[in-house]
């Protein structure tokens, strides 16, 4: 497994998506404040037009032309899910790789990993069983997500260490 250490001022867009893919598994190594940006642009680019193509096919399902009540039938939804299942790993991976260059102690970065694991966990099983939490699960998860990356994106390196 590759070692992912960037160094401030020196990560490029093509090497933030590099470390980005090289990393999959990798929760070791530091990713800079300008990696894990160059990171969530690329996912922007990519997931915003699938999302925006599923949700106009939800609109033209739900007009009439087509009668049906269920995702199923939307080609996109597979789309949509596949790359979020793609995506999820690497992503999680960064913003732990993140966490340690600013600092965050190995106990701090497994806390963080467990509520995640533990609302993706909630989201397949209300989704499995039709639970109508669902929505209110995946906004959650959504939610914690986002301020994660708002409070970890915006904080410098070794910003938590104690010299």
């Amino acid at each position: 497994m590759v070692e992912i250490n960037q160094v401030s001022g020196k990560v490029g867009f093509g090497q933030a998506i590099r470390d980005f893919i090289v990393g999959y598994f990798n929760l070791s190594g530091r990713t800079t404040r300008t990696g894990f940006w160059f990171v969530a642009i690329f996912l922007s680019i990519i997931m915003i037009p699938i999302y925006l193509l599923y949700s106009l096919v939800e609109v033209i399902l739900a007009s009439g032309f087509i009668i049906s009540d269920n995702d199923l039938f939307n080609p996109f939804y597979y789309f949509l899910i596949i790359c979020s299942l793609t995506f999820i790993i690497p992503t999680i991976t960064t913003v732990l790789r993140r966490m340690n260059d600013i600092g965050f102690s190995f106990g701090w970065r497994s806390f963080i990993l467990f509520i995640i694991l533990v609302l993706i966990i909630l989201a397949i099983y209300n989704f499995r069983n039709n639970i109508i939490w669902i929505n209110f699960t995946l906004f959650m998860g959504q939610y914690f997500i986002y301020l994660s990356v708002l409070i970890f994106g915006f904080m410098p390196s070794h910003c938590l260490l104690i010299e």
